[in-house]
């Protein structure tokens, strides 16, 4: 999607010189000027954000692409490991420049993965996803068993013992 005329100098009014400051144990950070980030907690931001990676739907990826604000997750159903490996490859390849050329960044720590099933297959701990655009570099993805996600706890076989335990602890407490 593309703007122009009186509707992108109006983007670029409200998203534009604004400052931020962090507080730190009462020490307050400089205040640089951002150009280009949509302003947290706003109103607006939301819609923002969908907007600016609404390209993604495009892309012609194997996987289903699931979307919250600004968690996003790949879900592959796949047979065997060589299918599965394939079709992440294949979404790498077409995923990670249009993620560098729209200037956004994975916070590598939270990519994980987690394979659902009701055997978990000799070959989970085998897959390596890699988290880069090329080949040579890139850090392995972990697998986890069990993951929170948008608030509840997800384990590989669906049985949600963890969600669960979870939700008894803080209704005893």
């Amino acid at each position: 999607m593309k703007f122009k005329g009186a509707l992108l100098e109006w983007f670029r009014s409200y998203l534009g010189g604004r400052t931020h400051k962090v507080k730190v144990n009462n020490i307050l950070s400089e205040e640089p000027l951002s150009e280009w980030e949509v302003p947290q907690g706003s109103v607006l931001g939301p819609i923002l954000v969908i907007i600016y990676i609404n390209g993604l739907y495009s892309l012609p990826l194997k996987a289903l692409v699931i979307e919250y604000a600004d968690d996003t997750s790949l879900l592959y159903s796949a047979a065997t490991k060589e299918e599965l490996v394939a079709n992440y490859e294949h979404d790498r390849i077409v995923l990670f420049p249009w993620i560098k050329d729209n200037l956004l960044h994975l916070n590598l720590n939270k990519c994980k993965y987690i394979i659902f099933g009701y055997k978990t297959p000799m070959w989970a701990d085998k897959v390596n996803f890699k988290t880069t655009d090329d080949n040579q570099s890139g850090e392995r993805m972990e697998r986890v068993e069990k993951m929170k996600y948008l608030g509840l706890t997800i384990d590989e076989k669906l049985t949600w013992r963890y969600h669960l335990m979870k939700l008894q602890a803080k209704l005893c407490n």
